[in-house]
């Protein structure tokens, strides 16, 4: 792409692991997969599939701390 953007799209652990999370372990987790080269994170609120609700505002706050946007659908 000329445009230099590059998509990843970050595979969440398993439905077996997310019990384990935590509002930290979140925010861990996605530190995790991003790179000095972020700066856009697109996040669901609740993920449909299996109502997996994530903590969005602590999300948001330590990505945009790192200088990466979070849009939430």
């Amino acid at each position: 792409d000329k445009s230099g953007l590059v998509f990843r799209l970050i595979q969440l652990p398993s439905v077996f692991e997310l019990e384990k999370f935590d509002t930290n372990r979140w925010i861990d987790f996605f530190r995790s997969e991003i790179s000095g080269k972020t700066s856009c994170l697109v996040l669901y609120h609740i993920y449909s599939g299996h109502g997996l609700t994530l903590p969005i505002e602590e999300i948001a706050e330590a990505m945009e701390s790192l200088g990466v946007t979070v849009v939430v659908d």
